[in-house]
């Protein structure tokens, strides 16, 4: 199946860009892409709460759920419905996959159950090139920039603590970017949690991703953190295939007992994570917390009745306002014979949803 990448540019919010940029400003397409997805495409888990079987990542199923659907999905989903669309557009896209090591014990190394991107910025078409090589004075916009760094890790589906712009590859120095600063680290085989064994056949050839692993890391208060270490060969469809199994079935993966929502919006970040919401900006890192009320999930993301009642003390009733609906811009699409798209209306999936957020708020009447 051919990716709609005029239906994916219209649910991000951008125009389709013409040659002309794709070849001489790359770099600002690729940051206007993975922000503008950021912002229109939440990072969310509901349906392997909801327990509604394996999630999908054929391309069909990926347009179907996340732009005519107009549902978020997870790092699986956005990630590669994102390499989807640079493909498309002519930048070199890898997929591989990652060890989060953000919030985890260093004792108790997770799997490789996250999914990155690795982007190289669209060549010059060959017959381009030759044309330019044959005749300097023809190059008009296909002048291509001198020295610069045309290979970066981005990721649209971390759900929050790392940087939605592209991280430059070509270097271990520090990078200052609007989410703060991070840099990329090699590391060798064997070390800490990492894997041991041979180098990979298959890596990619600028520093720090020579190494067989390389970490990204997040300065917080001063201190360096990681926040997953990346397995340097690209990942084979059998193994994204496997890793996205475990995320949506074992039950020990946090996202299969553990509900998350994480949407950018302006300067802030919008998180609900087991029914408690933070919001926090760039400028002022002290998030703030609140109950979880109808409005910030469910208005526009499930088709639910008009009753609502609260089961815990005195919360009040809170009424949809246009702002809020239109902030979050979240819905659940009508049932389409795909159990994986119907409405979250039953009984079987009120209980889910009381398991995940006990004794907090009941969002759903009986």
């Amino acid at each position: 199946m051919k990716f709609n990448l005029d239906a994916y540019l219209r649910r991000i919010g951008l125009p389709c860009p013409s040659q002309e940029r794709i070849y001489q400003d790359g770099h600002r397409l690729l940051c206007d892409i993975t922000a503008a997805h950021s912002r229109a495409i939440p990072f969310e888990n509901l349906d392997i709460v909801l327990r509604r079987g394996f999630i999908s990542l054929e391309c069909e199923d990926l347009e179907r759920k996340l732009v005519a659907g107009g549902r978020g999905g997870y790092c699986f989903e956005n990630n590669l419905l994102l390499c989807l669309a640079l493909r498309s557009l002519g930048f070199g896209a890898t997929p591989m996959l990652a060890r989060v090591r953000w919030n985890t014990p260093p004792d108790e190394p997770q799997p490789f159950g996250h999914l990155v991107l690795v982007v190289s910025l669209p060549r010059m078409p060959t017959a381009a090139a030759a044309t330019l090589a044959a005749d300097p004075s023809s190059a008009g916009w296909l002048t291509m920039q001198a020295g610069r760094c045309d290979t970066f890790l981005v990721d649209v589906g971390f759900a929050g603590t790392n940087s939605i712009a592209p991280v430059a590859a070509a270097s271990a120095e520090v990078q200052r970017l609007p989410e703060g600063n991070f840099r990329l680290l090699p590391e060798p085989a064997g070390t800490g949690s990492a894997d041991s064994g041979a180098q990979p056949s298959c890596q990619l050839q600028l520093p720090p991703l020579r190494a067989a692993q390389f970490a990204l890391q997040r300065q917080v208060r001063g201190c360096w953190r990681d926040l997953y270490v990346v397995r340097n060969e690209p990942a084979c469809d059998a193994d994204i295939a496997q890793a996205n199994w475990y995320n949506c079935t074992h039950p020990d993966a946090r996202f299969v007992s553990s509900f998350f929502v994480s949407r950018v919006g302006g300067d802030e970040r919008h998180h609900i994570v087991n029914g408690a919401h933070c919001c926090g900006r760039q400028r002022d890192r002290r998030p703030h917390l609140r109950r979880l009320t109808r409005i910030l999930l469910f208005t526009r993301f499930i088709h639910l009745p008009t009753q609502r009642r609260h089961a815990r003390g005195g919360g009040a009733n809170h009424a949809a306002t246009p702002a809020a609906t239109a902030h979050y811009g979240l819905w659940h699409p009508a049932a389409r014979g795909d159990d994986r798209h119907r409405p979250i209306s039953g009984a079987g999936d009120r209980r889910r949803l009381r398991h995940v957020f006990p004794g907090q708020v009941d969002v759903f009447p009986g």
